[in-house]
Parts: C-alpha cells; structure tokens; sequence
C-alpha cells in the first residue's frame, strides 16, 4: 500500500499568494472551506493559501490578494 504522498503526485494544488498589510504583530486566521490555520507574522509577510479558503480570508482588513 503506498503513502499519501503517492495517491498525490502529480496532482497539482492550486494556491492563491495573499499578503497581510496591517499594524498587528501577527495575525493568525482559519480558513473557514478547509480548517487550515493561516498565520501571518506581522505587516508583509506573504504566503500561499488554499483558493477554497480565499473568500473567508479576504474579508479581513490588511489582507490583499497578490496573485491568483
């Protein structure tokens, strides 16, 4: 029986780049379509968030979407 990292490969994960803009030292949210916790370490920083996850993310204030 193989691992989970077999069933995925070659399955390409569709993500969306998302950059937190705002005067908290962190931020740390949960993307309400998935659970996954998102945790933002003060103003910049950016990271990759699952697309399913980008209508309860953005609608924080400070987060911009840089990428789709």
């Amino acid at each position: 029986m193989g691992c989970c990292n077999e069933k995925r490969r070659g399955l390409t994960v569709a993500t969306v780049r998302v950059e937190y803009r705002g005067t908290k030292t962190n931020l740390r949210l949960f993307g309400g379509a998935t659970g996954r916790t998102y945790e933002f370490h003060g103003n910049g920083d950016a990271m990759a968030i699952d697309p399913r996850d980008l209508p309860y993310i953005t609608n924080i204030p400070g987060i911009v979407v840089l990428s789709q």
